[in-house]
């Protein structure tokens, strides 16, 4: 194979010169340290300088807050703060109230479900958190199962002894009304 020159003869006495290979790698590392310096003293700036934005950015706020045209907000707020405090009591008030009543419907119903078949209540009084019954039962047995009942209720607490008339079966007791019994 034969080599064609087809470069005009001025240019072909030009010698090329190559690059020393390996004699720039010191270089290529000192600028690549260089870089990776640089990159990481940003990359640990950056944040700082954020948070130090941020503070300023916040001095500002808090220096407009406590300027003269807020003072009307803050009256209000505080305001609203005793209102909403006083209404807190009012309504812890209300719940102990709502917690300490029995709805006296509820009781009764609960009363009904302790009467066994034949025995019939004859007359309920409601006062002070306390419940006179009165009722009329075809045996003692009877009025024993409605005690018995009753016992197992929860609103209710028996607060006197049972009386039964002999001869009629009419029986009268006493009970206290509340969760628990109280």
């Amino acid at each position: 194979m034969k080599d064609i020159n087809l470069l005009p003869e001025e240019i072909k006495d030009t010698e090329y010169v190559q690059p020393a290979r390996g004699g720039s790698t010191t270089v290529k590392i000192l600028l690549g340290l260089i870089v990776a310096v640089v990159i990481i003293v940003v990359s640990l700036a950056i944040p700082y300088t954020y948070i130090w934005q941020k503070q300023n950015e916040l001095e500002t706020i808090k220096k407009e807050i406590e300027s003269d045209k807020y003072k009307e907000v803050k009256i209000v707020n505080e305001q609203l703060d005793s209102i909403v405090d006083e209404l807190a009591s009012k309504t812890d008030v209300v719940d102990t109230i709502d917690e300490s009543i029995t709805p006296l419907g509820e009781v009764i119903v609960a009363l009904q479900s302790a009467i066994p078949d034949g025995a019939a209540i004859t007359r309920i009084s409601y006062g002070k958190n306390k419940l006179d019954v009165t009722g009329i039962a075809p045996d003692r047995i009877a009025v024993a199962e409605i005690v018995a009942s009753i016992n197992k209720i929860s609103l209710l607490t028996l607060s006197s002894d049972v009386r039964v008339e002999d001869g009629t079966n009419v029986f009268t007791f006493s009970l206290n009304v509340g969760r628990g019994g109280s």
